[in-house]
């Protein structure tokens, strides 16, 4: 066999045409459509940093680090031998804000995550089905609406609207249309039929459930509707500000009987229903058959004019007296189980049906992140294709927040409950002043405190599994 030495200066003539062949091959593309037909089991690449925007809701692909952050998972596909990629989820998350606080820096830590593709056989036709986001980072959103939103990092496609959610026929409240046609005595598939599926649906106490549109109207069943109210009496502030906004509810004009609508002044509604209300128990009462409407109003002080006036801000439409409503009472030792058992399973989350035999679940159908199921107060579950996705332990969903019952679900589920316990049980952990964050191979935690100290108590905690 003959060996061929080469000069030392040809050697690295050569090695440098081979390194810009492979410098020149073209990475894998990220694609704005799935491929109509994809080969073998995809894999998942995940790329995260620290990014820095000189504006906070400037377009993250306008930050240098993002397209770098995308050009890492392109190798990484490359590596792996795949032919392209889909960005499936883009996470971010930043210090919390408080009012003696200001981040001149205005920066964020991001996750991507990207599905790795093959292209069947002599097939790389693209589909009509788009991923989460674009091949620049952008998320989709499909909205029956026009919508205007200050963030750039996100794109609207108009789509026909579905049937699941309605907007009310009109906006009508009276004893004898109800409340856009709503009224007490239906049953639950006539309201279905009227204002379409729910925001939110809550097992109250007596087999009683409650349901949400939006943020400001809420219907309470027995057997039948029992009464309607643009009030729940039973939400904390947390856990309505999680439930997503629907103009059709939220931003509307209910009419009293088409003649005044809210936030009228309270002599424009009595002399324009003249005779039609009376005054009980701080409410104005109208009374027909068993339908009773009863008109709140409230104090504003009008600064024009330095005086203070009484507007119309609520309603309720009943057939029976409204109490106040409460949800399902439970013990939390089931979900310490519960959530002491997810540490060690190869599958966790499987079982929510033996958890949901034991306490309450409530749903979130339209949630600001996604649809989640409540169980209890304070854990909340997001699953995607029947799996556990998301976790996340907070402020409680319903009356007064017991910080006891919080601490004890979160040691359950194997977390320490201050800051400087955290960053020694997890070293490589992101410290970032009132959050912690940490990235595994499985998942991502993201840990909120309530001051900057080691000796800081935890508030909040997020698990995502990947």
């Amino acid at each position: 066999m003959k060996i061929i030495v080469f000069p030392a200066a040809l050697c690295a003539v050569l090695s440098g045409l081979f390194s810009a062949t492979l410098a020149a091959a073209p990475l894998p593309e990220i694609l704005d459509y799935y491929p109509e037909c994809f080969s073998g089991q995809t894999e998942l690449a995940v790329a995260s940093a620290r990014l820095k925007t000189d504006d906070p809701m400037a377009e993250l692909s306008a930050a240098p680090r993002f397209q770098q952050l995308l050009q890492q998972l392109q190798q990484k596909a490359a590596t792996s031998g795949a032919e392209a990629l889909t960005i499936e989820k883009i996470e971010q998350s930043a210090p919390v804000q408080f009012q003696n606080r200001h981040n001149d820096d205005h920066t964020a830590t991001v996750k991507i995550s990207a599905k790795l593709l093959n292209y069947c056989a002599d097939n790389k036709t693209l589909s009509e089905r788009q991923p989460p986001y674009n091949s620049t980072g952008q998320k989709i959103i499909k909205s029956t609406k026009l919508i205007s939103i200050a963030a750039k990092q996100i794109v609207i496609q108009r789509e026909a609207p579905a049937d699941l959610y309605k907007d009310p026929t009109n906006y009508i409240v009276s004893v004898q249309q109800g409340v856009a046609g709503v009224l007490p005595g239906q049953s639950k598939a006539q309201v279905m039929a009227l204002l379409g599926q729910p925001s939110v649906q809550i097992q109250l106490n007596n087999q009683q459930q409650m349901w949400g549109y939006g943020r400001k109207l809420w219907l309470t069943f027995a057997d039948t509707l029992l009464w309607i109210s643009t009030d729940s009496d039973l939400l904390s502030n947390y856990a309505l500000n999680r439930i997503d906004l629907r103009d059709a509810y939220d931003n509307s004009s209910w009419s009293i009987e088409g003649k005044v609508p809210l936030k009228s002044q309270e002599s424009v509604v009595l002399a324009t229903l003249p005779g039609q209300f009376k005054k009980q128990a701080g409410y104005w009462v109208q009374q027909q058959n068993q339908v009773k409407l009863a008109l709140q109003f409230e104090s504003f002080k009008n600064n024009n004019s330095n005086t203070t006036e009484q507007l119309l801000t609520g309603f309720t439409l009943s057939g029976a007296e409204k109490t106040a409503a409460t949800t399902a009472t439970y013990s939390s030792e089931p979900i310490q189980n519960w959530l002491q058992q997810l540490k060690g399973s190869s599958d966790p989350g499987s079982d929510l049906k033996s958890l949901q035999s034991q306490v309450p679940v409530h749903q979130l159908h339209r949630g600001v992140d996604g649809s989640w199921l409540v169980a209890g107060n304070y854990l909340s579950l997001q699953y995607s294709h029947d799996r556990l996705a998301k976790l996340r332990l907070g402020e409680s969903m319903f009356g007064q927040h017991n910080t006891k019952e919080l601490h004890q679900l979160i040691v359950a589920a194997g977390y320490p409950l201050t800051k400087a316990e955290f960053m020694t049980k997890y070293p490589d952990a992101f410290d970032s002043g009132y959050e912690i964050q940490l990235y595994l191979d499985d998942k991502t935690l993201v840990a909120v405190f309530n001051s900057e100290a080691g000796t800081a108590v935890i508030e909040e905690l997020v698990l995502t599994l990947n």
